[in-house]
């Protein structure tokens, strides 16, 4: 109660309230300039007792705010370290796994391949062609797209990861499979600043993730039981 009522934050907007604590020390000044040469003998004891109840009450305002900014610190770092740790367990649905790679030595000459996840076909060729690229030294890029819940919404959205081929590893299975999935063993959740707001701690209301490399759930290229490589997935590492 005491905290709350030295803080007085109704959000945690610690560098307006820092700025405002100084502002309080800067009027502690005035008072005592005020107490010692602008007014009556008479009013200057009233004068520098109101500075001193100021001094202790923003001293001691600063002493609740580092508290209070701190445990605001130790909160936002734990709430991104758990959802870090559910993103990267997570498993989406892919909508859509393209390869782009130059024809030539033209900046616009691409060629898009689609493939497939759920079918043994697509997911044989697209190994061949991971293989044949890992030998050559030189890597296509991957594209793939999949699907989100939207927290505290009815509906999903659409995010797309990009990486080289020659990194992307596969965990299959010969289950069969509706779709194919996509995890991100390395991606993080970061606080994103405020806008407009620079210098001091400003709370973040709003994240963004770095994906990182990404691992793909797909059918078994060659139709063999699956091998418990990948305890999330229940499948076998491939790549």
């Amino acid at each position: 109660m005491a905290r709350a009522l030295l803080v007085r934050l109704r959000t945690p907007r610690f560098a307006e309230a820092q700025r405002s604590t100084r502002r309080g020390f800067a009027l502690i000044l005035v008072l005592w300039a005020a107490a010692q040469f602008a007014v009556g003998p008479g009013a200057r004891p009233y004068l520098t007792w109101a500075a001193a109840a100021l001094a202790l009450w923003l001293l001691a305002r600063v002493f609740a705010l580092g508290r209070t900014e701190k445990r605001q610190r130790q909160y936002e770092q734990r709430w991104l370290a758990g959802q870090t740790a559910a993103l990267r367990d997570t498993w989406f649905e892919v909508v859509r796994c393209t390869v782009r790679h130059r024809q030539g030595p033209g900046q616009g000459r691409w060629e898009e391949s689609g493939y497939e996840l759920a079918s043994r076909e697509d997911v044989r060729e697209l190994l061949a062609r991971q293989t044949a690229e890992r030998k050559s030294g030189r890597s296509s890029k991957v594209t793939v797209e999949f699907r989100f819940a939207l927290p505290g919404r009815q509906y999903e959205a659409l995010a797309a990861a990009h990486a080289d081929l020659t990194d992307v590893e596969l965990v299959v299975t010969d289950r069969q499979l509706p779709c194919g999935r996509v995890r991100f063993p390395t991606a993080a959740y970061h606080a994103e600043t405020p806008p407009g707001r620079q210098g001091g701690y400003w709370p973040s209301r709003t994240t963004f993730w770095v994906l990182g490399e990404p691992l793909l759930f797909t059918a078994s290229p060659d139709g063999l039981p699956a091998a418990p490589a990948d305890s999330s997935a229940g499948g076998r590492l491939i790549g």
